[in-house]
């Protein structure tokens, strides 16, 4: 997800959890943000971290939560687990970072995330053939040379667009989450039988106003009138 935020590749198929990036959009505009507690303040301070490329950080903040310790093999699944920190962060780095790069060598990102040069070669190869990446390998210098490609006025527009569409879409929900009211709530209510309509009445509403009309001439859901024409013809009234 994180990834997915970071290269802004939407379309292609791939499941985005929404409520993560609501509450990591949460995270970003919260002015003060103090250490993480739940495994929900984990993974955001995680990934919080990742998307500067810092996979240090990333990784003791994710690992440090006690839900790891009670695994069968949670030195195995740690190890795992450190490693594909690894990799995603050097996937965020150079989705964030590329455009500041004319080139760049694989014995540096080496270093930087700790990975062999063979993973390395591996990772930034699969970002090409994928089209995640524009860059292509130098054979003789072994360094891969970054292609900036400027986006064109149509992009730049579409791009604004859905930004705008996605500020929308939030704004909706939350005024939908603050206006619908609860279905589950009126259910509960003792003596109640409404279906949690507003414009529908409760059968306590209805009784009463059967019994109103009644007494002021009218009677049943039908509203027969009970006239002096009706009594004296023996109307029966239903």
């Amino acid at each position: 997800a994180v990834v997915s935020t970071q290269s802004g590749h939407y379309g292609r198929g791939k499941k985005l959890s929404r409520t993560f990036h609501y509450q990591l959009r949460n995270a970003e505009k919260s002015p003060l943000v103090g250490p993480p507690d739940s495994m929900r303040e984990h993974l955001v301070a995680a990934a919080k971290a990742m998307m500067k490329g810092d996979w240090r950080t990333c990784a003791d903040t994710l690992l440090a939560h006690k839900v790891w310790n009670l695994m069968t093999n949670a030195a195995e699944v740690k190890a795992m687990l450190r490693h594909k920190v690894k990799e995603e962060s050097l996937r965020t780095y150079m989705f964030t970072y590329s455009a500041c790069y004319d080139s760049i060598s694989p014995l540096a990102l080496s270093k930087m995330f700790e990975l062999t040069n063979s993973q390395i070669h591996a990772l930034l190869s699969k970002m090409i053939l994928n089209d995640e990446l524009k860059a292509s390998w130098d054979k003789p210098t072994d360094l891969l040379i970054l292609h900036r490609a400027e986006s064109s006025k149509l992009q730049s527009l579409a791009k604004q667009t859905a930004d705008k569409l996605n500020y929308v879409m939030e704004n909706t929900e939350k005024m939908i989450e603050q206006r619908v009211p609860s279905i589950a709530g009126s259910l509960g209510t003792k003596g109640s039988m409404s279906s949690g309509l507003p414009w529908q009445p409760t059968w306590n509403t209805v009784y009463s106003q059967q019994q109103a009309s009644k007494k002021s001439g009218y009677a049943g859901t039908g509203y027969s009138t009970y006239n002096n024409y009706g009594s004296s013809h023996g109307a029966q009234v239903y």
